[in-house]
């Protein structure tokens, strides 16, 4: 498994662990073992689906049609997978993140050295839900949810 995969993934459990909920982890090693996974997870009669790794996202398109077929709610850290079929993203402003680091360049292209900067963390997160796709897997984004989003997607609306 990625390191970082494996981070996050045992962040998400400990905060689940709070919440009263489980987490049932299934790694993947390669983009062909996705659906296989997913679908070993819908047989587990799973409430949700987060993914987390390279392999995951390169293997999304298997996942979000297995995840569709069993009705199961697939959430993501990337806005991009919201758009291709999951509930919702939690996810760091990318422009915040681009102006930051064009800030960087300039600095460095006036000749400062990039050891002497500190390491910048978007301090934006956005939000980004699709209470149709939710719809379809039978769970209901919360109204104050949506309203909270910055961007929603489906069921005929999109505020951005």
């Amino acid at each position: 498994e990625e390191q970082l995969s494996v981070i996050f993934k045992d962040r998400m459990t400990k905060a689940a662990q709070r919440a009263g909920l489980q987490v049932t982890a299934v790694p993947v090693s390669n983009v062909g073992e996705v659906g296989n996974a997913t679908r070993s997870l819908c047989s587990q009669k799973t409430g949700a689906i987060e993914l987390y790794g390279n392999v995951a996202h390169a293997g999304f398109a298997s996942l979000i049609k297995v995840a569709n077929e069993c009705r199961v709610p697939v959430f993501s850290p990337s806005p991009f997978e919201v758009l291709q079929g999951a509930v919702a993203s939690f996810f760091p402003d990318f422009q915040e993140g681009g102006v930051e680091a064009g800030k960087m360049v300039a600095r460095v292209l006036r000749g400062q050295s990039p050891v002497n900067m500190p390491f910048y963390r978007v301090k934006t997160t956005k939000l980004i839900v699709n209470p149709g796709v939710a719809a379809k897997a039978g769970v209901t984004v919360p109204p104050d949810v949506v309203k909270q989003a910055d961007t929603v997607i489906g069921a005929g609306t999109r505020k951005e």
